[in-house]
């Protein structure tokens, strides 16, 4: 069997929560209960071609898991990252992703939710995603794409409470889809940020954007006009 049908013959395989976290448990060696310098980039060895795991499935994670800091060194991944509810979770970064595939398996997702003490989440050259969610991550203070162009799905970070500064330079919002960064506490200069980046995709014409709750900054300046701009294009807005 080559890599290739491999990779085709793992989708037809379905694994519930429970396994899944005792797979996750073993490989990052929570709770003492797999190998002690397990690799987090596992590969298998392959002639001619080496397969790299991480760029084939899915990873999930979430109640149960122990570790602090995750470093994942994949390019591009098929499946996509699921990381939820990790209670210790402090550190989640992915120095090399450029792409999620929203062909892979499991729709390419970019989730990172919930992870009640993550203070840190870098993704320094990731360009496209496949339903971009980072909500309900209480202690992140900061969220930097430098290199993030398009999001198919919607972008979700509501509920990040201590959310205060957003940087996406280069970010075209998907037209009708919605940015939500509900409950945040959001500055004046990230509510005008975020509205200046779908004021200038000329293309984005109907979705939501909330910009409401928590400590979120009312727009000002540039900003008022801009939702002006928007609401006149036939996009919701909405602004604390």
């Amino acid at each position: 069997m080559t890599p290739a049908q491999l990779s085709e013959a793992a989708k037809c395989y379905c694994f519930n929560d429970d396994v899944w976290k005792k797979v996750v448990a073993y490989l990052l060696n929570a709770g003492g209960s797999g190998p002690v310098d397990c690799p987090q980039d596992m590969q298998v060895a392959w002639t001619p071609t080496d397969v790299v795991l991480g760029e084939q499935f899915q990873f999930r994670s979430g109640v149960g898991m122990t570790a602090t800091t995750l470093t994942f060194t994949a390019a591009t991944s098929k499946g996509g990252y699921v990381i939820e509810n990790a209670p210790n979770l402090t550190t989640v970064s992915f120095p090399n992703l450029v792409s999620e595939d929203p062909a892979g398996a499991f729709s390419g997702k970019f989730n990172i939710d919930a992870n009640p003490v993550l203070t840190s989440l870098t993704a320094p050259l990731l360009q496209t995603a496949n339903s971009f969610d980072v909500d309900g991550n209480i202690a992140l203070p900061t969220l930097s794409l430098p290199s993030l162009v398009t999001v198919n799905g919607g972008f979700f970070a509501f509920g990040c409470t201590l959310l205060s500064s957003v940087s996406l330079p280069v970010y075209v919002p998907t037209n009708g889809d919605d940015q939500n960064f509900n409950a945040c506490a959001l500055t004046a200069a990230s509510v005008n940020h975020i509205l200046r980046r779908c004021v200038l995709n000329a293309g984005y014409v109907s979705g939501t954007v909330t910009l409401d709750g928590g400590t979120n900054a009312a727009p000002t300046g540039q900003g008022v006009a801009d939702v002006v701009t928007l609401t006149g294009r036939g996009v919701t807005v909405v602004t604390n």
